[in-house]
């Protein structure tokens, strides 16, 4: 030990002490520091690892619970659209329900265990319900008639003047294409009869040309619909993307593609298209490409039938006699159900005891007279609701 010590310099036994002095604060700090057993020593500056599952897995019920959020949050929008018809409920119920996402702006979390604030995209939910053909058509249809560019309907005018020519158009080649067909011609007919069109289906044969695709094929149907006196058409056209469209990089890859053309005439045309893998479905992005065509007649509807209150002198029924608000939406119900040509009734004057709608129409008002006067409002008593127009 002497020996030692004396071949030690001052500055080694500096040291030493120093070292000793410091290891129990060090000892303190590595005990205080979290351990998971069997967890890997943390490199620094290296690399997170990659998870090895996706935020659903880690947290199906996490996941499920803000997807209830958001459903529910577009079920509960519903009180605040006001007054809805019967037709309105029904697409509402089987088409925003479920796709309640298409409907949602934004949301976030509002703190802990607080759950979700949702902001409903209203104006996109309002849009969707707007367009029903035999509110919004009768105007446009009139004009036509006016102008010679469609006959004098007949006995059988309200199918004939709801008519919508349908084309789908696919690859026979393709077996992915063509064990879609059922289900998008399913989709197809009901997005189409909830909007008060009777669908009228388009043969091969009828179109011609079997190459026709893109922009020629949109405007054959938009032709033959008006030679065969329909509003408008729609045609959905879904195939493999040719394989010289297809980047080389990605050659070995099954790509597909669907586009859609909706035209009303002299009211709306919007055409989508989106492209998809193979483990893509067909009939989804179908169901947003209609939902968009579907808002855009919604909107051009909604400026329709402002144009035509601008246009003419406003017709108002009046309404009195009803014993509370309740007894008042059945009796707007009934108006609602009954009279032909009007794509609306709104509030325009709230008194006591009575209210005031305007109605949207291209009819005059001695038309909507006669037909108000006709309505039953409450059948099998006393009548105490008086109907007058204005």
């Amino acid at each position: 030990m002497r020996l030692i010590m004396k071949t030690w310099q001052p500055w080694v036994l500096l040291s030493f002490l120093l070292f000793m002095m410091t290891l129990p604060g060090l000892l303190r700090a590595e005990a205080l520091q979290p351990k998971s057993p069997g967890t890997a020593p943390t490199v620094t500056g290296a690399p997170a690892p990659a998870p090895s599952v996706g935020p659903r897995a880690q947290a199906p019920e996490l996941f499920d619970d803000v997807e209830r959020q958001l459903k529910v949050a577009v079920i509960d929008a519903q009180k605040k659209l006001g007054m809805l018809e019967s037709w309105q409920i029904k697409i509402f119920e089987e088409e925003v329900v479920p796709q309640y996402r298409r409907f949602i702006r934004d949301y976030r979390p509002m703190g802990p265990g607080t759950g979700l604030n949702v902001e409903v995209d209203f104006e996109n939910l309002q849009n969707y319900l707007k367009f029903y053909a035999p509110k919004v058509l009768p105007h446009l249809i009139s004009k036509d008639r006016a102008k010679g560019l469609l006959a004098v309907s007949g006995a059988n005018s309200a199918t004939q003047d709801f008519r919508l020519l349908v084309f789908l158009k696919t690859d026979p080649a393709c077996a992915k294409c063509t064990a879609s067909e059922p289900a998008i011609r399913a989709l197809v007919k009901s997005r189409v009869e909830a909007r008060g069109f009777v669908p009228v289906w388009v043969a091969p044969e009828e179109v011609g040309d079997t190459k026709l695709a893109g922009r020629l094929l949109h405007e054959t149907l938009t032709e033959l619909s008006r030679k065969k006196g329909s509003p408008g058409a729609l045609v959905v056209h879904w195939a493999p993307v040719p394989v010289d469209d297809i980047d080389s990089a990605h050659a070995d890859e099954k790509h597909y593609f669907v586009h859609s053309f909706f035209n009303i005439r002299d009211l709306a045309k919007d055409e989508g298209k989106m492209d998809l893998m193979d483990s893509d479905s067909f009939e989804t992005s179908l169901v947003r490409l209609l939902t968009a065509s579907i808002s855009e007649l919604g909107v051009k509807a909604d400026q329709t039938v402002r144009e035509q209150a601008i246009s003419k002198e406003e017709i108002l029924i009046e309404i009195s006699g009803f014993r509370d608000f309740a007894h008042y939406n059945r009796v707007k119900t009934v108006l609602t159900e009954q009279l032909k040509g009007v794509s609306s009734l709104e509030e325009r004057k709230i008194t006591r005891g009575q209210i005031s709608l305007a109605v949207g129409t291209s009819a005059s008002k001695e038309e909507i007279a006669k037909q108000v006067s006709a309505i039953v409002v409450e059948p099998g008593g006393a009548q105490a609701i008086k109907l007058g127009v204005r």
